[in-house]
């Protein structure tokens, strides 16, 4: 999306830049990139319940932050929510088709399941669309 930008973190977590311009024309986004990256710095805190709260208020300006879904994805997996980790890579993969490392935490998570070929089939994707390279 014009006016936003991934900033990467020596933690492996991104924050999200915003151009000045989006600001005034688009608040609702704005605050829901303020929202996710709140929710960055409480995962790099540890605080996985608060950035889980983070990501549901910042997905509630913004439903479609591909983003926001897979981080929230990410935290609901690693507080045992396995399914609603799942639902949140679906989400993220329906807003941004090309978001790679959606395909691969969901395939990770897939893992848990008898039928590991799904869970095969999403690595293969996210390597597809350029996850390693």
């Amino acid at each position: 999306m014009e006016g936003i930008s991934l900033i990467p973190k020596d933690s492996g977590y991104f924050f999200v830049g915003v151009q000045p311009e989006l600001i005034d024309s688009n608040p609702e986004l704005s605050a829901a990139i303020l929202l996710f990256n709140a929710g960055v710095a409480a995962c790099e805190a540890g605080s996985l319940p608060d950035a889980a709260g983070y990501f549901a208020a910042a997905l509630s300006l913004s439903p479609r932050l591909a983003w926001a879904h897979n981080n929230y994805g990410v935290v609901r997996n690693l507080l045992g929510d396995h399914e609603g980790a799942i639902e949140c890579y679906d989400l993220a993969i329906e807003s941004d088709c090309n978001l790679a490392c959606a395909y691969f935490n969901r395939g990770l998570c897939k893992t848990r399941s008898p039928n590991i070929e799904d869970a095969v089939k999403d690595i293969r994707e996210a390597i597809r669309r350029g996850l390693f390279s």
